[in-house]
């Protein structure tokens, strides 16, 4: 499902609704990768890039709302994630498009937490750093991960089941009280423009994100064209359970 395309949305929704009886819970997770590294800085980029960015960011999200939060007031209330990222609030000194997306659904989150906060809907919106999938453990270099590791206040890096966990537990009856919050801290990344002083960064290191910037993050990390661009939205029904 592109959810930049309101049609899309619409059948998207239709169609889980009529899967499972209503709608009680979604999760919104999608960006357009494959123009994320030709999201330059805020005097050279495209306006192509900004304007895809911002379809896939922020406009195919509000259309998400307008989907769902009629469907999920019809029940009740019910519970809405947004993945946003440390991008948002973390100051970048490139990809400003995607930045101004996810600030902006951080935005769309809180806006829809005061509006039908008192409807019994929560919107909050989880912010993850570097996320270690399947795919780019495979393919992305050791030194880059503890490159990325050192800057964070934890052991380990993420995992999609980090990811996943905190979803669950917003869209569930734990995260009855939170609402309106966006969930994550900022972790240091890999940026090839610019190194802190006197940091080695590892040949390797270069190499992963100058392939990376050269073929785009799907086949860099081994997935089929398109596979970034896309849409989790988790429906449940009463008594179902994900």
């Amino acid at each position: 499902c592109d959810i930049a395309e309101p049609a899309a949305v619409r059948t998207l929704f239709e169609a889980a609704g009529a899967r499972f009886g209503g709608l009680d819970a979604v999760h919104v997770n999608a960006a357009d990768l494959q123009v994320i590294f030709e999201d330059s800085n805020a005097v050279d980029v495209d306006l192509a890039v900004f304007e895809r960015t911002l379809a896939v960011g922020l406009r195919g999200h509000l259309l998400c709302m307008q989907a769902a939060i009629p469907r999920l007031l019809s029940r009740g209330g019910g519970a809405i994630v947004y993945t946003s990222s440390t991008a948002s609030y973390g100051g970048e000194p490139e990809r400003p498009c995607y930045a101004m997306a996810k600030a902006g659904v951080n935005a769309l989150m809180r806006h829809v937490a005061s509006r039908w906060g008192k409807q019994g809907i929560r919107a909050n919106a989880v912010a993850p750093g570097l996320v270690l999938t399947p795919s780019n453990r495979k393919t992305m270099p050791e030194d880059f991960a503890k490159y990325a590791l050192k800057g964070t206040r934890s052991t380990r890096l993420g995992a999609p089941e980090d990811i996943a966990a905190m979803v669950c537990t917003l869209l569930s009856g734990d995260g009855e009280w939170v609402n309106g919050q966006v969930i994550g801290e900022y972790t240091m990344e890999f940026r090839n423009s610019i190194a802190p002083t006197g940091v080695d960064i590892p040949e390797r290191m270069v190499d992963f994100c100058l392939r990376v910037a050269r073929d785009g993050w799907d086949a860099a990390n081994g997935f089929p064209p398109g596979t970034s661009a896309h849409l989790a939205t988790i429906s449940l029904a009463d008594g179902a359970s994900a």
